[in-house]
């Protein structure tokens, strides 16, 4: 379950990033 939430918060992270770069990954 830790772990689940880890990865969930990783991805959204990533996803935060990715929108803040307009969708280009750096």
């Amino acid at each position: 379950s830790e772990l689940g939430n880890c990865v969930f918060l990783s991805r959204k992270h990533l996803e935060d990033l990715i929108d803040s770069t307009g969708g280009k990954i750096a």
